[in-house]
């Protein structure tokens, strides 16, 4: 799992349930490029990503880029999320 998060009150609230239940996690920089992001999915082998709808063009550029892998399961949190066909929300 990763985490493409900026500072807010979902960060470790969505980290230390993770990791309370036993989920590797990888944080993602929200400064990082979609490149970036992109390398370290793919080290990472992370198939689900919590995001935000701002940090989510970002995280679709670099799942595109990462090409014929499996699909990227996504969630957003914040009061603004959308649901996407992949995604699920948390508010």
């Amino acid at each position: 799992m990763a985490l493409l998060l900026p500072n807010c009150l979902q960060y470790p609230v969505v980290f230390a349930g993770s990791a309370a239940i036993g989920v590797t996690v990888t944080t993602l920089n929200p400064a990082y490029t979609a490149t970036e992001v992109q390398k370290q999915l793919a080290i990472a082998d992370a198939s689900f990503v919590v995001t935000t709808e701002e940090l989510l063009p970002k995280l679709e550029l670099a799942e595109d880029r990462l090409g014929h892998r499996e699909t990227i399961h996504i969630m957003m949190v914040g009061g603004n999320a959308v649901v996407l066909s992949s995604a699920a929300t948390f508010t």
